[in-house]
């Protein structure tokens, strides 16, 4: 069982002009993750992330697309991860066909473990300080995982235009013991 360390609404230690980004959702490359009212197409996807490694499908998850392929032996060796490259760069799941339209549907679900390939809100990128978060606004609640060998904490992000919803849909971004954004991920299932 992990226990809530803090739960913070806006804490700013870095003076941002927040007034030129939009913090009430969560988007990434421009595409909004989680939200059902979005959709998109498979071109939009290549348009915003590149051509995928590989596409598979599963029926309780949809088209699922990896960008960059995976070399990594060991999974939980989270530095040499980062300093390496050798995991996918991003893995997400499409679901076309959702509304009866076989060419588009929302985008339930993603993980960024790369900072080059990936933006979140035009503002946060894998390896920023995961205090970087707070100054989106919206509510957070962190995690300590203690002696984990592969983070050492979670940061979980509920963005201004979602209310009051369930932690377990909102943004989550994976730290370091160093407090190093490792990964960023969203499930909306």
């Amino acid at each position: 069982m992990f226990w809530p360390i803090s739960m913070f609404a806006q804490d700013i230690s870095e003076q941002v002009n927040i007034k030129e980004y939009d913090f009430s959702g969560f988007n990434v490359n421009g595409l909004e993750i989680g939200d059902y009212n979005k959709l998109y197409s498979e071109q939009d996807i290549i348009d915003a992330f590149g051509q995928p490694y590989s596409i598979s499908f599963d029926p309780g998850l949809g088209y699922l697309y990896d960008f960059g392929e995976d070399i990594s032996e060991d999974k939980t060796d989270t530095q040499g991860i980062l300093k390496n490259g050798r995991i996918h760069t991003v893995g997400l799941s499409f679901l076309r066909g959702y509304f009866n339209d076989d060419s588009c549907g929302p985008i339930p679900a993603i993980d960024i473990w790369d900072r080059n390939s990936c933006i979140v809100n035009g503002f946060i990128r894998v390896g920023d300080n995961v205090d970087k978060i707070k100054q989106m606004g919206g509510h957070c609640i962190e995690y300590d995982y203690g002696d984990s060998s592969r983070f050492a904490g979670e940061l979980i992000w509920c963005p201004s235009g979602w209310g009051n919803a369930d932690w377990i849909v909102c943004p989550k971004f994976y730290f370091d013991s160093n407090r190093k954004i490792v990964l960023i991920s969203i499930w909306v299932y």
